[in-house]
């Protein structure tokens, strides 16, 4: 009779076991269509943001190539309006330099000179040789003045 009480704990215990896994199972909540929408509309949401975050990238990408275009134009614009300027100005000393008016060609090469770094290198040759012809014409005039014969006495 020992061996039948074993048996009978056996399979009681056994269906205990049964019972608690049925129950187990019974008690999980059933999730099969909510998780399934909230999982799309979170990974519809996270492709919606990602979506925005590309778009918002590309449209900063553009406004810098635009401004970046912009600066370039800006610059270019400066320095050939620059140009334009030193080579009226240079047109002018040279100009003066025939006319003997030495003053308003050193003054007006003064101008160009504070930017002869901004111009092109064959204005920059201009600039130094014009700057020669000014004071080569300057130390003449000295020369000569001083071989005048004084006046008034």
């Amino acid at each position: 009779m020992g061996t039948g009480k074993i048996l009978a704990a056996a399979l009681l215990a056994g269906a205990v076991l049964v019972g608690c896994d049925s129950k187990s199972n019974d008690t999980t909540p059933q999730t099969s269509t909510p998780p399934a929408q909230n999982s799309n509309t979170v990974t519809d949401q996270v492709n919606k943001a990602a979506s925005g975050v590309k778009d918002a990238a590309a449209g900063a990408q553009q406004q810098v190539a635009d401004a970046t275009t912009a600066a370039k134009d800006k610059a270019n614009d400066a320095a050939a309006s620059a140009t334009d300027t030193a080579k009226t100005k240079l047109a002018q000393v040279t100009d003066y330099i025939q006319q003997k008016k030495l003053d308003l060609a050193d003054s007006t090469l003064k101008e160009v000179e504070g930017m002869k770094d901004k111009l092109p290198a064959d204005l920059q040759t201009q600039v130094t040789a014009l700057r020669t012809q000014i004071d080569a014409a300057k130390s003449s005039l000295g020369d000569a003045a001083s071989k005048l014969p004084a006046l008034g006495k």
